[in-house]
């Protein structure tokens, strides 16, 4: 099922959606939720992306690769992530939700204290019965299991062993290949070799034990999705009963665990102490408690796992969201007419409570941890207001979303939106195809040298093959390319041709432009060389999405009387400095080689040597590309520079430069 009218990039940097324990309070996360995908649709729409009456509603799984929670976390990462609903239903069916379960109250109030009759406030019945109603609902069988068989495919990690050593012996036993090593070791004698290889294959045929199959683990990065479908990774956090303080994950995507259902998962991650019944499930049989019991944050799980699921990819956001819990706990002034010193005993325990629920200490962590750091991190929660509101006041949904509008109307959790929502939209969407004119590079190191001479701009028209405005009179259409190719001095409007690995022949044109102001893209302003002893051009392009680009620039070669540009090199990459990219100077008599300076050591670089620039020229224009694609990181930023060693005395000329094209290779 595609949920978007786009296409999606496969290989995009992580991106994370936790979401925070807090009962009812889960209300006020959906409707942060909500902001953020209109803010996702609203820069869709801006760049082209989404078309501007397409009024269907983004979904978090389609921007996500991975929504964990914990308790009302956790329920909401399920219908978001694993049931797929947009975050408007989720609305509906979570509001249904919590007024089925906590309607009905089992306790009574003693000193401005709820105190349950019996072992907990609500029942846990009610709670599993409340999900499967949702789960039917919804279209769903009741007992529909967490691991999401119609998303994920398991991928033998054996299928892929041909080229090993041990592919021979995958089936034997480690105790006859030793057998057979040591039985052929001992045969010395020429005479009885035949005789002897003959009975150790006799005996391993006769004694070659039988495997019978067993028990098997499966590693988790042999899940994949299957080809074609949209939808991302989930997970809950909860504890179990007897190892208190080590996160439990229960997910969609673990090999090894297909039968624990989504009402189970669900009880499990919701399963806190005094609101509901603890539940034991699975094989063995395990008890499990709330997640919230030292995972109400679950940020920092739901990070090691993408970690441990997606190995070197880089995690380009997480974005976590709270329920107003954000106080940081202490120790209150007890009660000191208490006998014993249980006052401040019941103060201590009151502030450990806190500290094992409370969500700012993590917060912290992860804000510390990716400090100045590629990963962008955001934290949206509710900071007043909502800690009024008890957790399981379902009947406060209007003061809940009048605390939260407000929240989100701050101008700066605005700002924090917007941004948010143009990094997803940037993560998220295919990289396109992108061209640079090369009137966008700086000329020289101080961007002077074509006021100097060094070089001059040509604007040529592509309909004519000369120089834009010019008129050629007496010549026929047809002779327009003849006597355009003879032009052995200048830059021609005559396409070159480029012929791929596949043998598809393609035009070699520079970057085109509208220059006569006639709506149509066929002209070009190209820089070239006359007479320069400092080659200098950079570019500078910020906000490139993630990943591997081939770069082609688009170069004219032809006749001078100056040095010809051999050794003038073509380079790509991550700048030494973003900021001072631009304005930074190069003294080239201590740095001649101008590449180096400007990029970092694993720019992409390829040099015009004697023998290229003899077959290139006069050939209209070409293409260079080197071997090997440029490597964009999570910063977006990319550096581009041609130049030549500086030589005292010696200038460069006979070449024009029309600019560059970049194209997302997908592995």
């Amino acid at each position: 099922m595609n949920h978007t009218n786009h296409e999606m990039n496969p290989h995009a940097p992580l991106r994370l959606l936790t979401l925070d324990g807090g009962g009812v309070r889960g209300l006020a996360s959906l409707m942060v939720l909500d902001d953020l995908m209109e803010n996702i649709a609203r820069e869709e729409k801006r760049l082209g992306i989404r078309k501007r009456d397409d009024q269907t509603r983004p979904k978090p799984c389609d921007y996500f690769d991975l929504i964990g929670g914990t308790s009302t976390g956790g329920i909401i990462a399920v219908l978001l992530g694993r049931l797929q609903l947009d975050v408007r239903k989720c609305i509906e069916i979570y509001t249904k939700l919590a007024e089925q379960i906590f309607k009905r109250d089992r306790s009574i109030t003693v000193g401005g204290m709820k105190l349950p009759t019996g072992s907990t406030r609500f029942s846990g019945a009610v709670l599993e019965k409340a999900i499967k109603d949702a789960l039917k609902e919804l279209g769903h069988d009741e007992d529909t299991t967490m691991w999401d068989d119609s998303l994920f495919e398991e991928i033998d990690p054996l299928a892929d062993t041909k080229d090993s050593i041990w592919v021979d012996h995958l089936n034997e036993s480690p105790t006859v290949i030793r057998s057979r090593t040591a039985t052929a070791a001992t045969t010395t004698a020429e005479s009885s070799l035949e005789h002897s290889t003959a009975t150790v294959k006799s005996t391993d045929t006769a004694h070659k034990p039988h495997r019978a199959s067993t028990w098997k683990y499966h590693s988790g990065a042999c899940v994949h999705r299957r080809p074609n479908r949209r939808g991302c990774r989930t997970l809950v956090v909860s504890v179990l009963k007897n190892a208190l303080g080590l996160p439990r994950i229960l997910s969609t995507y673990d090999p090894n665990d297909r039968t624990t259902c989504i009402w189970q998962a669900l009880r499990a991650t919701s399963a806190a102490p005094t609101f509901f019944e603890e539940i034991t499930f699975g094989t063995p049989k395990m008890t499990y408690l709330d997640g919230g019991m030292g995972f109400n944050n679950p940020s920092a799980e739901v990070a090691y796992a993408a970690k441990s699921i997606w190995e070197g990819r880089n995690i380009g956001v997480i974005v976590s969201v709270g329920t107003g819990l954000q106080t940081i706990p202490s120790v209150q002034k007890h009660a000191a007419w208490l006998p014993f010193g249980l006052g401040q005993d019941i103060s201590l325990a009151s502030a450990l409570a806190s500290m094992a629920t409370g969500t700012a200490r993590v917060d912290n962590e992860m804000q510390r941890m990716y400090y100045d750091s590629p990963t962008k991190y955001y934290r949206f929660d509710v900071d007043t207001g909502l800690a009024d509101v008890s957790l399981e006041q379902w009947m406060k949904e209007d003061e809940m979303a009048s605390l939260t509008e407000q929240y989100m109307g701050d101008p700066r959790q605005l700002r924090h939106a917007k941004r948010l929502g143009e990094l997803l939209v940037q993560l998220s969407a295919l990289p396109p195809k992108f061209e640079v004119r090369a009137e966008d590079f700086k000329i020289g190191m101080a961007g002077a040298d074509v006021s100097a001479g060094a070089f001059e701009w040509h604007d040529l028209d592509f309909k004519t093959g000369f120089a834009l405005g010019l008129r050629a009179q007496g010549i026929s259409p047809e002779q327009v390319p003849a006597l355009a190719a003879l032009r052995s001095t200048s830059p021609s409007g005559v396409p070159g041709l480029a012929v791929d690995t596949t043998g598809v022949a393609r035009a070699v044109l520079p970057v085109a432009q509208d220059l006569d102001r006639d709506g149509r893209r066929e002209e070009a302003r190209v820089a070239t060389c006359v007479r320069a002893d400092v080659v200098c051009l950079r570019m500078l392009r910020t906000r490139v999405p993630q990943g591997r680009y081939r770069v082609r620039f688009i170069v004219c070669f032809f006749d001078t009387e100056h040095t010809p540009p051999v050794d003038v090199v073509f380079s790509a990459g991550k700048p030494s400095d973003t900021v001072a990219f631009l304005r930074r100077f190069v003294d080239v008599r201590i740095s001649p080689d101008i590449g180096p300076v400007l990029l970092q050591p694993d720019a992409v670089r390829v040099r015009v040597g004697t023998e290229r620039w003899e077959e290139k020229k006069g050939r209209s224009w070409v293409e260079i590309e080197g071997d090997e694609e440029v490597q964009v990181g999570l910063d977006g930023a990319l550096g581009i520079v041609v130049s030549r060693r500086f030589e005292e005395g010696v200038y460069v000329g006979g070449w024009s430069f029309g600019g560059v094209r970049l194209e997302p290779v997908f592995v």
